[in-house]
């Protein structure tokens, strides 16, 4: 899309993954690496929204407003207290969306288009989808560069896998050739001797990237981190699921050769 911009799109139908928890977590880090980021919460549950301590009920704008065409993203986006951190929330009014939209032409593209109006004042926007294959995930897609993947350590996510690189092959041939399935992320990880045996590497058909070698631990710290309207990264910085966030995001922007 943007040269001046990495537009990543965090995407698994499977929930309990540790989706939001990337999304979140990832743009903390990088904003902490003093990259300018914009986490996009495009999940109609907003929990990306309320985890960086907004409550969802009480904005007067949200992602809702920029789809139907009421307010601009620059109306919308709210500034976090990480410097270089910024979000664009979300709200349960999301669903709505879709069946407002039913007839409209290019209704996938609203998003993209609203990115691309904003995207050179970032270094990295982040876009959080819903566990779904439906409409926002196809957006978000539509939207991104690159797609990013959690894969929950110990489970066969084999059937799912390939059904969401199946959607990321229409978005490619229908609404963005420049979609990139960039990689997986192990999340929930045990770290048990027999590892090896269980890493899910070859899971799924087709391109599904690199599986990063920064692994993502079974921390408490992020249901803690959720419950208290805090990234992790201000919750405690010394935690393993911390550690590992800000792991990821040297060994994305050592990828993107953005050191």
């Amino acid at each position: 899309m943007s040269n001046m911009s990495k537009i990543i799109c965090i995407a698994n139908q499977i929930a309990d993954t540790g989706k939001t928890a990337t999304a979140v977590s990832l743009a903390a880090s990088f904003a902490l690496m003093e990259k300018s980021t914009l986490l996009i919460d495009c999940d109609p549950q907003a929990a990306a929204t309320r985890w960086l301590g907004l409550d969802e009920k009480k904005l007067d704008l949200s992602l809702y407003h920029a789809f139907i065409g009421r307010a601009s993203f620059a109306d919308i986006i709210v500034s976090h207290q990480i410097p270089c951190l910024s979000i664009l929330p979300s709200q349960i009014g999301l669903f709505q969306v879709e069946h407002q939209l039913a007839v409209k032409p290019g209704k996938e593209m609203i998003l993209r288009k609203q990115v691309q109006k904003i995207s050179s004042s970032y270094d990295y926007i982040i876009i959080d989808s819903p566990p779904t294959l439906g409409f926002f995930t196809v957006c978000a897609m539509a939207s991104a560069d690159f797609m990013m993947i959690p894969v929950r350590y110990g489970l066969n996510e084999t059937s799912a896998l390939n059904h969401l690189l199946e959607v990321a092959d229409m978005v490619r041939n229908e609404l963005n050739p420049d979609l990139k399935t960039i990689g997986r992320i192990l999340t929930f990880y045990g770290g048990l001797t027999h590892s090896e045996q269980c890493f899910p590497v070859n899971i799924g058909k087709g391109n599904t990237g690199k599986l990063f070698s920064t692994t993502i631990p079974n921390d408490r710290i992020f249901q803690e981190a959720f419950n208290n309207g805090r990234p992790i990264q201000l919750h405690d910085i010394m935690a393993r699921g911390t550690q590992s966030y800000l792991d990821l995001a040297v060994e994305f922007i050592g990828l993107m050769g953005d050191n």
